[in-house]
This record gives C-alpha cells, sequence and structure tokens, in this order.
C-alpha cells in the first residue's frame, strides 16, 4: 500500500458500511440511510448509463468521458441530477474507466485522481440527502499476465489510485462493472478491502452461453468470490 493510501486506510475503515451518516444542508441535519440499510428495507433502484446519456448530449464516442468530469462538468451534473429526480436510490460516479491506462490513452493519466475526486464532488451535490453515492469502477483496459501485459503490481498501483480516490472523496459504495476476468475482479475487491469497510458490488459480463468475454463462467466467477473474510463484499 502506497505510504498516501496507508495513511488514509485507518480514517477509511472509520466509515462503517451499516451507520447512517449526518448530512448538513441549509443548518438542517439530516439523517443520510447507508447502503446496506437501504437493502434491509427493500429494493434498491440504481440509475442508467452514464455514457449513453453523455452521448445523447453529443458528447462522441471519440473523447474521453471520463474526462468530460473536468472540461464539461455541467453535461456530467445535469445527468446526475435527472437520474436523481427520476427516483434513484443510487448514482454511480461518471468513473468507469477513470483509471491511469485507460486515461492514458488520452494524455490523462496524470489527472486521475482529480478526474476521481471531481466526479465524486458533483455527484454527492446532486444527491444530497435524496440518494446515495456509487464509485463505478470498470476493467483496466488491458488483460493481466499471462492474457495480457499488466503485471500483479502495476494492475495493483492502478487501481490503488482510482478506487483510494474515490474513497477519499466520499462514495458510499463501490460498484466494479462489467468484469470478464474474474482474477481481475478478484484483485480490484482485495486492494478496496485492504483500505476500506465500505460495501461492494461485483459484477461480471456474460454473453448468453453463460462466458465472459475470455470464456470466464459463472462458476469460476463464484469460486473467485469464495473468501470468508469477504462476508458482505459481493451482492
Amino acid at each position: 500500500m502506497s505510504g498516501g493510501l496507508a495513511q488514509l486506510a485507518p480514517r477509511m475503515r472509520g466509515r462503517m458500511p451499516g451507520a447512517c451518516s449526518l448530512l448538513l444542508k441549509s443548518g438542517v441535519v439530516f439523517l443520510v440511510k447507508s447502503f446496506s440499510e437501504k437493502l434491509k428495507e427493500g429494493v434498491v433502484l440504481f440509475d442508467g448509463a452514464m455514457g449513453t446519456m453523455l452521448y445523447k448530449k453529443g458528447a462522441y464516442i471519440n473523447q474521453c468521458y471520463e474526462g468530460l468530469n473536468l472540461t464539461a462538468p455541467k453535461m456530467v451534473s445535469d445527468i446526475y441530477a435527472a437520474y436523481v429526480q427520476a427516483g434513484a436510490d443510487v448514482i454511480k460516479t461518471n468513473t468507469y474507466g477513470a483509471n491511469g491506462n485507460k486515461l492514458k490513452g488520452f494524455g490523462l493519466e496524470a489527472k486521475v485522481r482529480e478526474i476521481n475526486m471531481r466526479a465524486v464532488e458533483m455527484a454527492k451535490e446532486a444527491a444530497q440527502d435524496a440518494a446515495l453515492v456509487a464509485g463505478s469502477v470498470g476493467p483496466l483496459g488491458a488483460h493481466l499476465k499471462p492474457l495480457g501485459p499488466l503485471g500483479g503490481e502495476q494492475a495493483k498501483a492502478l487501481y490503488q489510485a482510482q478506487i483510494g480516490s474515490l474513497i477519499e472523496a466520499g462514495v458510499d459504495l463501490i460498484v466494479f462493472e462489467s468484469f470478464s476476468d474474474s482474477q481481475e475482479l478478484k484483485l480490484a475487491v482485495e486492494i478496496t478491502r485492504s483500505i476500506s469497510d465500505l460495501p461492494i458490488i461485483a459484477q461480471g459480463s456474460f454473453n448468453e452461453k453463460g462466458e465472459t468475454a475470455i470464456g470466464t463462467t459463472l462458476d469460476i466467477f463464484l469460486k473467485a468470490a469464495d473468501k470468508p473474510e469477504w462476508p458482505s463484499a459481493w451482492l
């Protein structure tokens, strides 16, 4: 763990997933229910796709959608606000591809922390006391060895930078989206658990045959999650 993350870990662990948080708004204190508490009450409604909405607003696919957190913040904020107004209990940050490897393709690898922090800030502004904010994390964009070029330590550093920024900025939970490699997903969960007790939702992406893009089956994904120290990490 890097020095910065090591210093953050004790404070992050103090944010117990079952606890309520206090929100000060216009001098009035609101009690905001945690994700775990909302689950106990029944169905929790998440927002829809971010990329689709950005495209509809004129952001074409040849640009970095996560970079819009800095270059077109109002466009992103308006989407957050629309999902909250539509009744979402949880909105996800515009950070699916905000890791150093993917951002490098747009010359933005030095802005990992800034992009992730700004995404959370805008989402929390839109959510207020009406919704929770989930930090969205996607695959790194390159396979781990031996399937691809990324070594374990390199992948760990990339995830530490992004996930650490999301947690530092104050997300209520972490959502790992559309993973095809169970080992990459396992690594991402382990990194999160090493610095935080926040709830985690871990998702795989499967075709009609029940396999991921690299041929991983649902059974293999579930075996990767078979760790007694993660009793509430996988939903």
